[in-house]
């Protein structure tokens, strides 16, 4: 804003002082009358004004000068933005308020789209119930590796993302890292993506579809599975029903079953995975 403020202050009288300078160079060995003299002015200083003006009014400028039309076209040339725009304006309107003003405030656009994962993910977990199996399970890996990785560095912090606790400001700017982030954004234009589609009904001829019988039958299978590995209680808590009131002493054993049996149901052929998955990330 000061560099703006700086610019339309100076702007007219820079633009005075090259006229007259111009004029000086060309005509210093001539003498011109006062008419003559004002018109040439006028004329050299609507020229530099005008030129001025088309500088100024330049992307490359703008984007260095304007900081609103800098957040504005960062924003707006993302591609999760695009992406969210082009498939779900509503979205986007939400998506942008949040953006603009952490950016207002001086964040970058990276930490923005960090602080806004909540809402985001929200999106991402409703859409993806319309997407194909392939995204579903790309969704899926996503949410195991997340697990994975604060599973071995911090129990409690996976705890909080298996019992839904909310995220403050600072966790979501320090917890996740850019590296995560950007996979979570490919992921999310993928599911908008795929979601789109399903929404319209488009025919998927390459997918098998899975009978409700077996996709139970491997449910159970793999729910005997962690019982024999971390014991039946463990294995009650992972229900729907019962993930978000997990003592806190327990978070690493239910983090450690829940990879387990997320890696367990993508092991499965792709048409019954994407359903035991989808019913995990979904829930």
């Amino acid at each position: 804003m000061m560099m703006q403020l700086v610019i339309q202050l100076l702007f007219t009288p820079v633009c005075a002082l090259l006229a007259g300078a111009i004029l000086w160079l060309v005509f210093r060995n001539e003498t011109l009358d006062d008419s003559a003299l004002i018109r040439n002015f006028v004329f050299m200083l609507a020229l530099f004004t005008g030129t001025g003006i088309g500088v100024l009014r330049t992307e490359a400028v703008r984007l260095r000068i304007d900081p609103v039309f800098r957040i504005q076209h960062e924003i707006e040339t993302h591609p999760l933005y695009m992406t969210i725009a082009a498939y779900a304006p509503d979205d986007a309107q939400a998506l942008r308020r949040t953006l603009e003003a952490e950016m207002a405030g001086g964040a970058s656009l990276a930490d923005a789209l960090r602080v806004a994962r909540p809402m985001l993910w929200a999106e991402v977990k409703y859409r993806s119930g319309f997407a194909d199996q392939t995204t579903r399970l790309q969704l899926a890996r996503y949410v195991t590796d997340t697990l994975i990785e604060f599973g071995r560095s911090d129990p409690g912090f996976c705890h909080r993302i298996l019992t839904e606790q909310p995220f403050d400001r600072a966790m979501l700017l320090e917890r996740f890292t850019p590296e995560n982030s950007a996979v979570f954004q490919d992921i999310a234009i993928r599911v908008y993506e795929s979601a789109d589609r399903g929404m319209r009904h488009e025919e998927r001829p390459s997918e098998k579809h899975a009978e409700f019988n077996t996709v139970a039958r491997e449910y159970s299978a793999i729910q005997e599975e962690i019982e024999e590995r971390f014991g039946r209680d463990i294995a009650n808590l992972l229900r729907s029903d019962r993930i978000r009131s997990t003592p806190i002493d327990l978070a690493s054993r239910v983090c450690a079953a829940r990879i387990y049996q997320l890696e367990a149901m993508q092991k499965r052929p792709k048409e019954i995975a994407s359903r035991l998955t989808d019913s995990i990330v979904r829930s």
